[in-house]
């Protein structure tokens, strides 16, 4: 039996915490348009050691005008998808085959799940006369619709983070960020930026292959653990001068956690984003946050339950 090295700090399984909110960018609260973000986070419970979170944000212009909709569903697509895969995949210790099956089968069946919820949801819910007119002035006509101008409709970028005990998994679709906070505050960018995404631009959901497009990053996990991971739509990151700024909020978060409380965090994380798009991007902003609950004080976790 090999022995384990002692100068290697041993860590238990960590049980793991998600918080989060989505707030309506400042102008779309001028213009009276509903936020077009969305989250979803899993566990509902406490004492998991496992943590599943999405964030959604839909395009939102005059040819995605259902993409508050598409949005939604892309969270529950998500969930959905990657619960089942992490059931399955505790059926095998092989993490290199969890690998390959995360980056290889996952795209795809996240896209296609996606698209069958549009096709449902348009089926259940035909245009009305004002999104018709929205039809036309995107230069369509009902009659012209095909399955891809569908999904257009509901254009969306998807955000998931999925954490167990034996590895991580990250899925990028589009424009937002995924940031990693490592207990000495180091922040991490595991998934590499996209050149395209620039301005008004980004990959999309409705694309016709956008199972192609995805970005993955799968980091197996033996004895450390991250402390943070951050996930969140673009209005946030937009809503800083510099990328350094933005990642600043990483070790901020994880100081306030440390400091005061997760409490502190979920009593004033609304305000925080309101203010950002406020006074930065204008646009909606999504933030969900995973974190390790050993780095929250005694006395919280346990009147956490």
């Amino acid at each position: 039996m090999q022995k384990r090295n002692e100068s290697i700090p041993y860590m238990s399984i960590p049980e793991w915490g998600v918080i989060g909110d989505s707030v309506c960018g400042a102008s779309h609260f001028r213009t009276n348009k509903a936020n077009q973000d969305a989250i979803k986070w899993l566990p509902l419970e406490s004492h998991a050691t496992y943590a599943l979170l999405s964030v959604s944000d839909g395009h939102g212009g005059a040819a995605s005008f259902r993409s508050a909709t598409g949005s939604r569903l892309a969270v529950e697509v998500a969930t959905d998808v990657l619960s089942e895969f992490m059931i399955t995949a505790r059926e095998t210790k092989n993490l290199s085959l969890i690998k390959s099956i995360a980056e290889e089968k996952l795209p795809l069946a996240l896209h296609r799940q996606w698209q069958q919820k549009i096709y449902e949801h348009l089926l259940k819910h035909p245009l009305l006369k004002d999104e018709l007119l929205l039809l036309k002035q995107a230069g369509l006509d009902e009659g012209d619709l095909d399955l891809d101008s569908c999904t257009a409709i509901y254009g969306s970028t998807l955000l998931s983070a999925l954490v167990t005990p034996s590895y991580a998994l990250l899925l990028q679709l589009g424009d937002g960020s995924i940031l990693i906070v490592t207990d000495e505050g180091e922040v991490q960018k595991p998934l590499p930026g996209d050149p395209r995404l620039f301005a008004e631009e980004t990959t999309s959901l409705s694309m016709h292959e956008a199972w192609k497009e995805f970005q993955t990053c799968f980091q197996v996990l033996s004895n450390k653990y991250p402390t943070l991971l951050l996930v969140s739509t673009d209005g946030y990151i937009n809503s800083f001068p510099r990328d350094d700024d933005f990642h600043r909020v990483g070790c901020d978060i994880l100081n306030i956690i440390r400091t005061r409380g997760i409490e502190d965090i979920k009593n004033n994380l609304s305000t925080w984003l309101t203010e950002a798009s406020h006074l930065g991007s204008g646009d909606d902003i999504t933030l969900g946050i995973v974190y390790r609950k050993d780095i929250v004080h005694n006395n919280q976790i346990e009147a956490e339950g």
